[in-house]
């Protein structure tokens, strides 16, 4: 049995050596001898930039374009605030779209199909997509569910998409129609 000094200090050497284990199990790749050198030109904590992958790019803007169309199809201003930035081009436009609905009483009930996205560049806070879509533009009358007669067919565009991480958030700042 250990007195109660040197087992304090084999605790102590053991709690020394498993936090050491865990800061080298998750500290960074080590750092050239330049770097080491010259320990100021590595980046602070708040300076590493962390950029997604295509795919997490895609998959970001997949999640985000679906609760926009929601946001549509329900008509919801507090929707459209989770997944579009606040005092974007994006936020004005889609605020107008809303009201425009409202006020004609008009369900909207659009159906796009994407026919493919490309990744136009990944920035560690923003990300610009292009969407090529096919839509068909349908909208129902608000007490009557009847569809409202629109001169539109389907048609095909495609859309440049602007997203930037605020805060700790990806939201939509603007689309715009390129083709």
């Amino acid at each position: 049995m250990l007195s109660p000094l040197k087992a304090f200090a084999a605790l102590l050497t053991f709690a020394v050596l498993a936090g050491s284990g865990l800061v080298a199990a998750f500290a960074p790749d080590s750092p050239t001898s330049r770097e080491s050198a010259n320990e100021s030109t590595r980046p602070g904590p708040r300076e590493v930039e962390t950029r997604l992958s295509e795919e997490e790019a895609r998959a970001l803007f997949d999640r985000l374009r679906r609760r926009l169309e929601a946001a549509y199809h329900g008509r919801s201003h507090r929707a459209l605030i989770e997944v579009v930035a606040r005092g974007s081009p994006q936020h004005a436009q889609s605020r107008r779209d809303l009201q425009l609905l409202e006020r004609n009483n008009l369900l909207d009930r659009t159906r796009s199909r994407t026919l493919d996205v490309s990744i136009v560049a990944i920035e560690p806070d923003r990300l610009v997509v292009s969407e090529r879509t096919a839509v068909r533009a349908r909208y129902l009358d608000d007490a009557t569910y009847i569809e409202v007669d629109l001169p539109l067919g389907p048609t095909r565009s495609t859309s440049e998409w602007t997203l930037e991480k605020r805060v700790d958030r990806w939201l939509i700042v603007s689309s715009r129609v390129t083709g």
